[in-house]
Parts: structure tokens; sequence; C-alpha cells
């Protein structure tokens, strides 16, 4: 179990650039549009999820054939642009794929019926009738390159598309680039090399998203991964990201002599509902509630508090953690944050009920709470018990 705390997010801004390309789409729908100095004979978009069409937690054929450069390409098709190929699944793939030792590569997610009237309905993935295999394509030519998952350091990789490296622990490939990749192996094609093979006249790059995002959704921990440096969740290190872009742009402006393309800018990934739907003040209580537990919890782990004062918790600290039950509707999520001391030497004898308090606060509104914290808000642990566990902890 990992408690639920948003220790830090970091903000990754990468300017949004238009390389040169001059181009002047006539807003007259009775004009032919006119692509200016723009060729979008052989447009090629180089991302992750959100290039692949990636929706509803999975890849699948609907979110593919919508996936903004689906759409761009049919624009461009009014300006002279050509074919726009992706690697689609097939048509009864609902995301996940069997035989790979990945538990990363979901089910696509619907709304289904709870039964409670203040939760209606729940995202549940679907059960697929028929079992998706992950089945390679090498030496097909495709013009979306969007892989789910990838980072900036992934996109120049020679064994990211090895089926062997699946295996691996953790893994060094990725299914969605193995299905494609043109020469899969330990020292076969990248996914940058694959798009600048299909000699681009237009591209759009859209890469570091989750150099930052897939460490803010596991809730900011440290790295998984020393030995490489850059585990599945941890944040890109800046020296990293700042060594390894700027080799992906000039890998896209070298491929074809004066061809163009457009840089994309990074979002704030604290900005979107994923982080921002739960509030830190989230636990509504009535007046006996909020008396019980300050008997049973506040209370008792104010003593506790003092206690640790004696031997040497810092005053200031024990302040941040001391908590206030009071009737009404905002009442703090309490929370596990590592970085505070453990006291569990504290808790001694009866006090022992209480060991999950050892690094405890309330949240303040600096925090962020992740959307798996929803449905734990307000539920005990243990029915009829007081003590915070499940109940009023956020926790995923």
């Amino acid at each position: 179990m990992k408690f639920l705390i948003q220790k830090s997010l970091f903000s990754l801004a990468v300017a949004a650039l238009i390389v040169g390309c001059g181009t002047e789409i006539s807003g007259n729908s009775s004009e032919d549009p006119d692509p200016g100095s723009a060729d979008f004979s052989t447009f090629v978009a180089i991302g992750d999820s959100l290039t692949a069409g990636y929706a509803d937690s999975a890849l699948y054929r609907h979110g593919q054939v919508n996936s903004y450069p689906a759409i761009m390409a049919q624009q461009f098709a009014f300006a002279g642009g050509g074919a726009f190929a992706q690697p689609l699944r097939s048509a009864d793939a609902t995301g996940s794929f069997v035989g790979i030792p990945t538990t990363t590569v979901a089910d696509r997610l619907v709304a289904a019926p709870t039964g409670d009237p203040e939760r209606p309905l729940t995202p549940v993935p679907i059960t697929p009738s028929v079992p998706t295999n992950l089945v390679p394509m090498p030496g097909m030519l495709f013009n979306n390159f969007g892989v789910p998952s990838a980072k900036s350091f992934h996109f120049s990789l020679t064994s990211y598309g090895d089926p062997a490296g699946l295996a691996a622990m953790p893994p060094t490939a990725n299914p969605f680039y193995v299905r494609f990749a043109t020469s899969p192996g330990p020292a076969g094609s990248s996914i940058i090399g694959d798009a600048v093979a299909r000699a681009p006249t237009f591209f759009v790059l859209w890469v570091g998203n989750n150099d930052v995002l897939l460490n803010a959704l596991a809730g900011s921990p440290g790295t998984d991964n020393p030995t490489f440096g850059t585990g599945f969740g941890d944040a890109t290190p800046t020296a990293t990201f700042a060594a390894v872009y700027p080799g992906l742009v000039a890998a896209l402006t070298g491929a074809s002599p004066g061809n163009k393309g457009v840089l994309a800018n990074i979002p704030n990934v604290s900005t979107i509902p994923y982080f921002t739907t739960v509030p830190y003040n989230a636990i509504p209580l009535d007046a006996p509630t909020a008396a019980q537990l300050t008997s049973d919890v506040a209370m008792v782990y104010d003593l506790i508090l003092n206690s640790a004062i004696v031997n040497g918790l810092d005053p200031a600290e024990a302040a941040r953690r001391r908590i206030t039950y009071t009737a009404g509707d905002e009442n703090p999520i309490l929370i596990s944050d590592d970085t505070l001391v453990d006291i569990s030497s504290e808790f001694v004898g009866p006090l022992a009920a209480l060991i999950g308090l050892a690094q405890a606060r309330p949240a303040a509104a600096v925090d962020v709470l992740l959307v798996p914290a929803a449905p734990e808000g307000g539920v005990e642990a243990t029915p009829g018990s007081r003590v915070p566990g499940g109940g009023v902890c956020g926790r995923v």
C-alpha cells in the first residue's frame, strides 16, 4: 500500500515553436486551401499516448482513428497532404495484450452502475470476448509514431522494440512499439529512426509529457531503478531531457532538406482532473462523528505528539501534524507523509492501534490528492472503528 501524498510536481516547459511554416490556409471554404510553404505530402507525428490516440485507459481502434494526428491529416489532405497510416489495433481489441509479463497494458474502461445513489457510476475495464495477442508488424510503414508511456529518452533507444525486453524486470521494451518497430530486436530500430526513415516533409514532435506525468501519477516517488536512473515512476532528470530533446529535433529537421514541423509544448500536468478532482478537505462529518473522532483520534494523537516532542520531535513539525475535527463538509483528509519523522516508537500499549499515524498529518491546500483517493475518503478501515486507515486517509 502506498499512502496518498503528492509531495511535489515538476513542471516541464518546452517552448512551443513552429519551424518556419509560413502556412496560410484560407478560411474561405469557396477557395482552394493553400499550404503556403509547407509540404504535407508525408506527415509524421512523434509522441506518446496523446499522439497514439490512447483513450479510456487503453489503446484501441476507436481512439486511434480519432487521434489528433489523424484529424490533422484529414485537414492536410485538403492542402496536398498524403495518406496517413497508423498501426491500428484490430477491431475487437479492447486494449490489453496476452502473453506478455506486464500489468501496465489494460483493457479500456467503461462507465458501469454501482448501485450507490451518491456514486451511481464507476469506471471498470471491459472483459474482452477475444483475447488480443501481441502481434508484431515489422517492416510496415506508418505515419503515427505515438507510443504510450514513452519518455523523451525512449525515442532513440534501439532496444525499445525488442520483444525479449518485455520480460525484463523492469521491462526495457514497450509492447506498443514492439508491435510496429520496423526492426524489432536488442539492437533494432528506434522510434525516431523509424520516423526519420519515412522522410517526413512535415512533422509534429510532442514528447516529454511522460517524463513528468508518470512520476506525478505514482505520487512523486523517488528513483525506482537506480541503475538506469530513470525508472517508470521517476521524473526524468533535467540534464537527461536537455541532452536528449535537441537530438530528436535535429534528426527530424535533417531528415529532408527544407522540411518543416511543429514542436509542441508540455502543459502543467497538475491541472488535469486526475489531480484536481479530489479536494484536500473532502471529509464531511456530522457533529457526533466529529466529536467521536476528536475523542478517539485527535486528542490521543495530540498526547503522542507531545510525548514525541519530549523525545526530540521538532515542535514545528508537531504543529503541522495535529488534527482538528469539526462538524461540516470540509475536514481535511488525513495522509501519511514519508517526509515526516516516524514516531512509531511512541505508540505503545493500547496506543498501538493508532500506529497508522506514525507519519500522519492533515492534508493542506498545497497537497494534491489523486483520483483513486475518492472512494476511500470517509470509509472506515474496520467498520465501527474510528481509527484512520483506509477511512479518513486517502490512499492508493
